[in-house]
């Protein structure tokens, strides 16, 4: 399929010997004194030990509490085994640093949307956490953003809204594409992304092919590599495309000859005409009056090809129909 034929995937081996990549334990990750390196010290940080009990009763606080309670910039949960985080987390907008990390969260509350002027976010080693909400897009002035040791399978697509972010972790997670989203940030950018074992036991990760050009010479962003994995690179900008078109054209057929069902299609994973069957409704695709049809009209000369096809099938047919009674009058002229 000429959509197809031009990907060029790339298998990437992990080489231990090289100088150049290093293999990040969880011990080196999340290293106290690196953190102090690394991270802004902020004069004005207010803290307060009382910090969990009020949050969670904000609602009871008298409002000269609450005034009191809003000023304060830095809010360290972590380590609490906490499994849920109550939405008046939103109510402290002067937050510059907060850390969740090391709990039990399963969610998190969209008002921590609220706080847009959040510099560090940790939320990480929760490994029950799968989703993170797609308003963190409105944390513009995050410059560090931990979430390793989690549940994701795809990297948050709110990061590449995020364009003060420079600090990214996002290791050991069950990531199995690495795309785009990462492309906005410098080379120079702490990135983290190994230890990956995405949760469909595919031993496969794809990295977009812009990324990995990018960052290639940055072995440490993708290292280590779990056991039995490996790295393939393919032009998801290309495949994207193809889709798109799949999508539209799926569409169009599902408007004139199918339920709505068709013409919903989200997503596809691969550029393979095959599996688009995968993600069709069954049923609506019963009423197609013919499946060939379907297929077909998604490709620029599949039409004229089956086209032919049935027309030299159908000839064949006729001819051989045109043959058979030919051959028994010659059969009853000979007998008589």
């Amino acid at each position: 399929m000429a959509e197809e034929e031009e990907f060029n995937d790339t298998n990437l081996e992990e080489n231990s010997d090289n100088d150049n990549e290093s293999n990040l334990e969880e011990d080196d990750f999340w290293d106290d004194d690196n953190d102090n390196n690394n991270h802004e010290d902020y004069e004005e940080d207010i803290e307060d030990p009382d910090i969990l009990n009020k949050l969670n009763n904000f609602n009871n606080l008298s409002e000269t509490e609450k005034q009191q309670v809003k000023q304060v910039t830095t809010i360290d949960l972590c380590c609490k085994g906490l499994t849920e985080i109550s939405s008046n987390i939103g109510e402290f907008t002067n937050l510059k640093k907060l850390n969740l990390g090391e709990n039990n969260l399963t969610s998190l509350p969209e008002s921590i949307c609220n706080l847009t002027q959040l510099i560090e976010l940790e939320i990480h080693s929760n490994p029950n956490l799968k989703k993170i909400p797609n308003c963190f897009k409105n944390l513009v002035n995050l410059k560090y953003f931990a979430a390793g040791f989690c549940g994701l399978t795809e990297i948050p697509q709110f990061i590449r809204h995020l364009s003060n972010l420079n600090e990214l972790w996002l290791g050991e997670n069950k990531i199995g594409v690495i795309d785009d989203s990462i492309l906005h940030m410098p080379q120079d950018s702490e990135i983290y992304l190994g230890s990956q074992m995405p949760e469909n036991n595919s031993k496969t990760i794809i990295i977009d092919k812009r990324v990995y050009k990018k960052f290639k010479n940055h072995p440490e962003i993708l290292n280590p590599l779990e056991p039995g994995y490996t790295y393939v690179v393919q032009d998801l900008e290309k495949q994207e495309k193809f889709a798109n078109k799949v999508r539209t054209n799926i569409r169009n057929i599902g408007s004139n000859n199918t339920n709505s069902s068709i013409g919903t299609l989200s997503s596809l994973p691969n550029s393979n005409l095959e599996n688009i069957a995968l993600y069709l409704d069954p049923k609506s695709l019963g009423r197609l009056t013919s499946t060939n049809k379907t297929f077909n009209a998604l490709g620029k000369k599949g039409g004229k090809k089956t086209k032919k096809h049935h027309k030299r099938k159908k000839t064949n047919k006729n001819y051989s129909k045109k043959n058979k009674k030919q051959y028994s009058k010659r059969r009853h002229l000979k007998r008589h």
